[in-house]
């Protein structure tokens, strides 16, 4: 690419592509609670043996133990194997008694050790966090109280870090309304840009913290689910939260744009530290349910960037929703309202150029408008970057 100095300069201080590194917390991870250089009680050492064993009739026993534990008790457990006990209760139906050991866990847990608990528990399968608050949670009162520790832990402004939801049909990869790239075609950059959202502006943050916020409706008996889950481990995030829709709101893109905005809620709720990071397209409501999300949470919704597929959206327009070409014009965004720094920048314009000329185009004409809007994106990424 042409005036590429600034590039080159940022790739070289930032190193070259960080491929997406989303994977369940290691152990390194956690901070345990400040309560367990103690060690265990005797309480908490039978919960973690009873975890590690899982004998006969493990599951009441659990329940049991888990309702009777003292605060100190589940403190001086590490929150690794907090995370585990939850876990274990959240496969198959959870009858009351199940919920409520579950909510003493959580209750239990305060802080950063609540904030890694959670993570923990969301970790990338079906059974993350908002289906366990949301799904396996019947009782209204043990929802409430979790809700409501939850969000008295949180305060009332997130933290730094940003958690990073995204459409998938259109976002992630051309699937319904655009024609500019082959049908199923990840765009070039999206992985690189995720991955730096999730690192932040300071490039220091926890990385994990990737869902997807789709119209995809989750069927019984999970086939739809797993189909989801399938198609992103085919486009290389295999452990991500997954925030369905319904049959009831498939067929209309106002319907869609209403789930996506009620599930961003439940999503917001069991998140209330973080801020957040939505990504979507004009295709499918996903620009209504973005504005949705700035009015229901301002001080927490940090940007809207909206995947323009037929390109009638002013860019570089300024206000809360921002609408993008390509996934380097959404990178130049992000970097301008400090969600991205200038190494990530540089990275998802040098991955954005590499993959561009790996996708295999139907025809010349469609090759060539694709190149065009990534080279006008790559250029304001460089003079973006001359600026630093």
């Amino acid at each position: 690419m042409t005036a590429d100095a600034p590039l080159r300069r940022a790739m070289a201080q930032g190193g070259g592509s960080r491929a997406d590194a989303r994977s369940a917390p290691t152990e390194g991870e956690v901070r345990p609670y400040a309560a367990r250089s103690a060690g265990p009680t005797r309480k908490a050492r039978r919960i973690a043996d009873l975890l590690a064993e899982r004998p006969l009739f493990w599951r009441p026993r659990l329940t049991q133990l888990l309702r009777a534990a003292t605060d100190d008790d589940l403190a001086s457990l590490s929150v690794a194997q907090r995370a585990k006990a939850v876990t274990a209760l959240q496969e198959g139906p959870t009858v009351e008694a199940e919920e409520r050991a579950i909510a003493r866990v959580f209750l239990a847990s305060a802080g950063a050790d609540l904030t890694a608990l959670k993570n923990r528990v969301d970790a990338g399968d079906h059974n993350d966090m908002v289906q366990l608050i949301h799904d396996d949670i019947d009782e209204a009162d043990i929802r409430a109280s979790l809700l409501a520790h939850f969000a008295a832990q949180a305060g009332p402004l997130p933290g730094p870090e940003n958690k990073v939801l995204s459409d998938i049909d259109d976002t992630l990869k051309a699937s319904l309304n655009d024609k500019r790239y082959p049908k199923g075609t990840v765009y070039p950059g999206v992985r690189q840009l995720y991955l730096e959202l999730d690192l932040g502006g300071a490039g220091a943050g926890r990385v994990g913290d990737l869902g997807f916020l789709t119209a995809r409706p989750e069927i019984e008996g999970l086939a739809e689910d797993l189909w989801t889950r399938q198609t992103l481990k085919d486009a290389g995030l295999g452990h991500v939260t997954i925030l369905s829709g319904d049959l009831a709101h498939a067929f209309d893109h106002d319907a869609m744009a209403e789930k996506k905005a009620e599930n961003f809620r439940a999503y917001h709720g069991v998140f209330p530290e973080y801020g957040v990071v939505f990504i979507g397209d004009s295709g499918q409501g996903d620009e209504a349910a973005g504005r949705a999300m700035l009015a229901g949470a301002p001080d927490h919704v940090r940007g809207v960037f909206i995947h323009d597929l037929d390109g009638t959206k002013p860019k570089d327009a300024g206000g809360d929703v921002i609408f993008f070409d390509t996934y380097v014009g959404a990178a130049v965004q992000a970097h301008a309202r400090g969600l991205i720094s200038d190494q990530g920048l540089a990275r998802v314009a040098a991955v954005a150029l590499q993959e561009q000329e790996a996708v295999p185009f139907k025809t010349d004409a469609q090759r060539e408008h694709a190149q065009a809007l990534l080279q006008a994106d790559l250029a304001k990424a460089a003079a973006a970057l001359g600026e630093h």
